[in-house]
């Protein structure tokens, strides 16, 4: 057993900070259970009520951002995107039955022409959403009719409310991010205080909670050759001219269906993630433009295993957006 002149620090701060989110709540919750089955007399009471109410407070601040709810805060907008791609077909279609197939009316709705529409970015869409409703209402309306004029005024005003619902539930997940982070260095003061207090104590089951558990725990930096049945995973992604990608969406399921990882990769198209469980994992490549790919990867003990993908362009619709 670490005596407290070997430990003249507390190891749980900065090890719970570099730990990965299912690590850390594996940690926690095994911590829990094991000092509720060892506390004799109560003597751990105190601090093991603080250390409960605190990791309730991280896993409900956490959780969301670990099962992916930053992809969830986006859900509104996505859907909208879906609607407005079916609307440009639909009024492409209405154009060409009211001025002709090869009208030039399609470039003052699609300045860019139609086929480009595909490009238009996320930022420029309020743009074109506003040209749509000027021309409809104010240079069209009698070919177009009444119906058109409403449904893509309606169409900007459910864009602009998407944006607005997007940002406020991002803002959510920034907020419970930041407690996530803020809770951490108390929850260390917590188990530091159990670990004193069973020093102090001198409890029979001291050296099984201590020596066997806090000393090996996963947690704690490896020293030399140990292993602590945790591994990560790297990779690159590029397209089929190997060329580099970036800002490439990389998730990782577990076998229950759970996120542990989420990522993206960087300037270079590489990623890598932090310390996982070992085994087999299910790992999602995406970007919007090419064709998802998913991949069996197995995470290996102390172990940095590497792998190669190559994404394919994936074939655009030849109507609606595809918002990049």
């Amino acid at each position: 057993m670490k005596s407290l002149k070997i430990l003249a620090e507390n190891p749980f701060l900065a090890t719970l900070s570099e730990a990965s989110y299912p690590n850390r709540v594996q940690f926690l919750d095994d911590t829990i259970y094991r000092f509720e089955a060892n506390n004799p007399a109560g003597v751990y009471n105190l601090p093991l009520g603080l250390l409960k109410n605190n990791v309730g407070i991280f896993k409900s601040s956490a959780t969301e951002l670990q099962l992916g709810d930053q992809k969830s805060a986006t859900a509104t907008v996505d859907v909208t995107i879906d609607s407005i791609m079916m609307v440009a077909k639909r009024l492409k279609t209405k154009l060409e039955d009211s001025f002709g197939i090869k009208t030039t009316k399609l470039m003052e709705f699609f300045p860019k022409g139609f086929s480009k529409i595909h490009n238009t970015k996320r930022g420029d869409v309020a743009i074109v959403l506003k040209l749509w409703k000027d021309k409809a209402a104010n240079t069209y309306s009698s070919q177009l009719g009444a119906v058109w004029v409403t449904e893509l005024a309606t169409l900007e005003t459910t864009w602009a409310t998407a944006l607005k619902i997007q940002s406020t539930e991002k803002q959510g997940v920034g907020t419970g991010r930041k407690e996530a982070v803020n809770i951490i260095p108390t929850i260390a003061q917590n188990l530091w205080d159990l670990y004193i207090l069973v020093l102090q104590k001198n409890q029979p089951h001291a050296e099984n909670v201590v020596g066997n558990y806090f000393n090996t725990t996963p947690l704690l930096r490896k020293e030399n050759s140990d292993h602590d049945g945790l591994g990560r995973t790297m990779g690159n992604v590029q397209d089929t001219n190997n060329n580099a990608l970036k800002i490439v969406n990389i998730s990782i399921v577990d076998t229950e269906g759970q996120f542990v990882w989420k990522g993206k990769t960087n300037a270079l198209g590489n990623f890598r993630t932090s310390n996982l469980p070992i085994g087999i994992y299910k790992v999602t490549i995406e970007k919007e433009g090419y064709n998802t790919q998913q991949i069996s990867q197995e995470i290996l003990d102390d172990e940095d295993t590497s792998v190669n993908i190559t994404l394919e362009l994936g074939l655009f619709f030849s109507y609606g957006f595809v918002l990049v």
